[in-house]
């Protein structure tokens, strides 16, 4: 089996990478939308969908819980692409909810690197975030990486079997 299709080949060994990466970078400053490539590369592998999603997910709690710890000590990321109406929506529903508030992030458009700012400037504890981050992360990276390699594997035509008659 080449190594594309058995999910344990070359593109694994850079996907995997990737797809922990960017999630990261997402969540400290970087305007990326992780779940989009997240999706491509698990259409790409779909045997390795479940791994890359939860590499995804991984990568999206640990830029997240850095970005938290790096709020609360007074170093402020650059954050393209965001605007003070955004901020002010998260320290809103920081303030009513505390660290739970992030669940609303996948629905409401604000970049999860807001809501780990501002977390971390209103004294989240790391604990509580990374718990309610898990939540509210978790089910949109996993269902995008695995919806992607359901499309990927659906996509892929099963290897033909030739019997002794099929050359004639």
């Amino acid at each position: 089996m080449s190594p594309s299709l058995s999910g344990t080949g070359a593109h694994t060994a850079t996907g995997r990478p990737i797809c922990w990466c960017r999630p990261a970078a997402e969540a400290l400053s970087r305007p990326l939308m992780p779940e989009l490539l997240l999706a491509v590369a698990c259409a790409a592998v779909p045997r390795a969908a479940l791994k890359m999603s939860l590499g995804a997910l991984a990568g999206s709690l640990a830029g997240g819980l850095l970005a938290v710890q790096l709020a609360a000590m007074g170093v402020q990321l650059p954050a393209p692409l965001t605007t003070e109406r955004m901020r002010a929506e998260v320290r809103h529903e920081l303030a009513l909810e505390g660290a739970p508030a992030v669940r609303h992030q996948p629905w409401n458009g604000i970049p999860f690197k807001v809501y780990g700012a501002e977390a971390g400037r209103s004294g989240t504890g790391a604990a509580e975030w990374l718990a309610a981050s898990a939540t509210g992360r978790g089910a949109p990276t996993r269902s995008g990486g695995l919806r992607g390699g359901g499309v990927g594997g659906g996509l892929r035509r099963p290897p033909r079997r030739y019997g002794p008659g099929a050359w004639a």
